[in-house]
């Protein structure tokens, strides 16, 4: 039987003997001059100076169609408009979900198309030579019916995993007021096993997914949202339900502040252990003009909840990304921070997070479980506007994007597997 988390009132169990109070883990109680000094340090510190360029590597090109090695970024053929398009890479293959053309494509290294799961009513007869993914074949295309394709999760032995919404309303939660419609379909070199739903193999359809991953041992971690916040679930390489865990708004873990609002950006699980990590951004509120009340970005941190010891055993604290701009029309220097989006995690617990500035790139974070800074490097995704993109971080490290734009897609990536060995 699954393992549900009994939360109270005051959310799940924290290991005090590992996470010490907000003041001693956070500093968030230093006095004023403190602060400013480390601020300024921080930030002489990311300058663009002082932060090295990771050059990123360019691996294929797509073109905009609906043929086989093609893809479709713009709308539907039945007008819903643009789709999620998801991007993930493991062992040297590269893996496409294509909402829009409703299709899965895996490539090689070097842009060779492999395998296409597609949906027939969707697309062109393929070029490939089609099966039903019975038999070995190098390259082929296998026929399966889809409706909504969102995110995509790779294994071993080639098991791919790819969200699939119902076009249908589904069934209404009335406790979590959402509409259930997300399925998790299985395939094994290109062969359909079955689906996963909230009580396993074939069971309910998950309200809107928001990740979905396969750990090094097969477990697969599906990610949830609802009205009241995530919900997690976790099952072994069968499909048996090992691990429901709700994660409500109302009970995050907070510091030892009242005036903090936490907003939970994203929650990932390890990929060698039982953790999960949710990385939370907290707000002060402030008095802005007219008496109303504003809120100021403070910090970001990630807690580690232990899943077979039921509380957060770590509160890792996210440096600072902050740069000095001059916006018009006084032109004065004036400090912005910007937030870090946490985009997954590598091998050995490693944590990769990115952040945007003004100047169009962006810096790249890598930390361990530990919470120290393992590397910094300034990344460029575009050097042309962007319709569309996607990132995710393999299994052995390497940071992948789908940089979409309007006269096709371009598949790169950087060997920050490099950063971490």
């Amino acid at each position: 039987m699954a393992q549900m988390y009994p939360f109270t009132e005051d959310g799940v169990k924290i290991d005090t003997n590992r996470v010490a109070n907000y003041a001693d883990r956070t500093g968030m109680k230093r006095t004023a001059a403190l602060f400013c000094f480390l601020s300024l340090f921080l930030l002489s510190a990311c300058g663009e100076s002082e932060v090295r360029r990771l050059e990123r590597e360019e691996r294929f090109a797509l073109e905009l169609g609906k043929l086989d090695d093609q893809i479709d970024l713009f709308i539907t053929d039945d007008g819903r408009g643009s789709a999620r398009n998801r991007i993930y890479t493991r062992d040297g293959r590269i893996y496409l979900s294509n909402g829009n053309a409703s299709k899965v494509m895996e490539f090689s290294g070097y842009g060779d198309l492999l395998v296409l799961l597609y949906d027939p009513t969707a697309n062109p007869r393929p070029i490939l030579p089609t099966s039903d993914g019975g038999f070995p074949t190098t390259r082929r295309a296998v026929a399966h019916e889809f409706h909504d394709l969102g995110e995509i999760a790779v294994g071993d032995r080639r098991t791919v995993l790819v969200e699939d919404r119902l076009r249908e309303n589904g069934e209404h939660d009335e406790e979590h007021g959402v509409q259930l419609r997300s399925r998790v379909l299985r395939f094994e070199a290109g062969r359909y096993v079955d689906y996963i739903g909230q009580e396993g193999v074939g069971g309910t359809p998950f309200p809107y997914i928001e990740t979905l991953e396969l750990t090094e041992n097969g477990d697969i971690v599906v990610v949830s949202r609802n009205a009241l916040g995530r919900h997690v679930y976790w099952y072994s390489p069968e499909g048996e339900l090992r691990y429901e865990i709700p994660v409500r708004n109302d009970q995050l873990p907070m510091p030892e502040r009242d005036d903090l609002i936490p907003v939970l950006e994203r929650i990932r699980p390890d990929l060698e252990e039982r953790h999960l990590y949710l990385k939370l951004d907290y707000y002060e509120q402030v008095d802005g003009d007219g008496g109303q009340s504003d809120l100021g970005e403070v910090f970001s941190q990630v807690y580690v909840l232990d899943l077979d010891r039921e509380m957060y055993t770590e509160a890792i604290e996210i440096p600072r990304h902050t740069t000095t701009e001059r916006p018009p029309p006084d032109f004065e220097p004036v400090e912005v921070n910007h937030l870090y989006r946490f985009i997954g995690v590598g091998p050995g617990g490693y944590l990769y997070f990115v952040s945007r500035d003004a100047e169009e790139s962006s810096e790249l974070l890598i930390m361990d479980r530990n919470g120290q800074v393992n590397a910094r490097r300034r990344i460029v995704l575009e050097d042309a506007p962007l319709v569309d993109y996607d990132m995710s971080v393999s299994p052995e490290g390497i940071l992948v994007a789908l940089l979409g734009r309007e006269d096709g897609a371009q598949i790169v990536w950087w060997r920050t597997d490099r950063l971490i060995d």
